[in-house]
């Protein structure tokens, strides 16, 4: 509007100089379409509106006497409707740009932390949402393990594992409130965890027991499966992810030696257990790795023959305590 104002005055100033008229108008046009056009396109003024208001404008100072001054507002509305159009198209163009990678980043970000099969949480979702629950009181987590899954997948094929699975966490998901975890940690195995609250652990793992050992329908068979549950608690924000998994674990590995189709907590003795089989494992191996764990062979005889019927060897360790760990540990 400036920069169309100025050369306008000087028209005013030059009437009698035609060439200076003409010069000033076809600046002054061309300079204010492109200002209108990017202002227009900002401010979402229609093209429209414009339209009945510049042909009015120029009708107004065709009549006055200023035809020149009339077709130049034509013109001016002419270049200021084409750069909208343009600025239009590449606003548009833009967008579409922006809204794809948008929406490709969060596909991306959703794949990241999903399982592709069931479109729950994967390992990585999960921890996030457990580290989200961190100082918020009690949380449950169990462990759920399918029993006879391997069988469905020998017998039936895997496409009606892939079923089965699907069909298992649409199931545990029915078992538990909405904003309830579940979670693929991978094959068939899986993570159920909550605030505790006023929740009864017994009432929801029986009905996820239930849930899953009902028939899954697969054409015109049947899977049958069973799920074996570790539970464990933690409280406070003192606890580790890598510790409420090998808690859960450890359940989950008592239930399935029980018998499987089962529900195990891990109390304060499996947790004891779990202290000394975790340093246990930490110690053979260390045993290993210093070469302290010798073989010992015991021969084996006939005792009325005298002879020797075969050796049997043995690995010895020998902690630096001096007590040894028998070989059946």
């Amino acid at each position: 509007i400036i920069w169309g104002a100025i050369p306008w005055l000087d028209m005013v100033a030059f009437r009698e100089v035609e060439l200076f008229r003409w010069t000033y108008l076809v600046f002054a046009f061309a300079i204010a379409a492109g200002a209108m056009g990017g202002l227009s396109g900002l401010t979402g003024i229609a093209t429209r509106v414009q339209a009945p208001l510049f042909g009015l404008a120029a009708a107004a100072l065709y009549v006055a006497g200023e035809p020149a001054v009339g077709i130049g507002v034509v013109v001016f509305f002419a270049l200021m409707t084409s750069d909208l159009r343009g600025t239009n198209r590449i606003l548009q163009e833009l967008v579409a740009v922006r809204v794809e990678s948008a929406e490709r980043a969060f596909d991306a970000e959703v794949e990241a932390r999903h399982d592709g099969l069931t479109g729950v949480p994967n390992r990585v979702g999960a921890f996030e949402w457990l580290e989200q629950l961190r100082g918020r009181g009690p949380l449950i987590a169990m462990f759920v393990d399918l029993d006879f899954f391997k069988e469905v997948n020998d017998r039936l094929g895997h496409e009606a594992g892939d079923i089965v699975l699907v069909e298992t966490v649409r199931r545990i998901r029915g078992a538990l409130r909405p904003d309830d975890l579940v979670a693929r940690l991978g094959g068939d195995e899986f993570l159920v965890a909550f605030e505790r609250g006023e929740a009864d652990l017994e009432v929801i793992s029986g009905r996820i027991l239930e849930a899953v050992e009902r028939p899954i329908r697969i054409g015109d068979d049947h899977a049958r499966i069973s799920a074996s549950i570790g539970l464990t608690e933690v409280d406070g924000d003192d606890w580790s992810i890598a510790e409420v998994l090998r808690k859960a674990d450890h359940a989950l590995y008592e239930a399935k030696r029980a018998g499987r189709q089962r529900i195990v907590w891990c109390d304060d003795r499996l947790a004891e257990d779990l202290e000394e089989r975790t340093a246990l494992e930490e110690g053979l191996r260390a045993a290993l790795d210093a070469g302290e764990i010798r073989p010992v062979a015991q021969p084996v005889f006939d005792m009325r023959s005298g002879e020797i019927m075969w050796v049997e060897v043995t690995p010895q360790w020998r902690l630096p305590a001096g007590n040894e760990v028998p070989p059946s540990v």
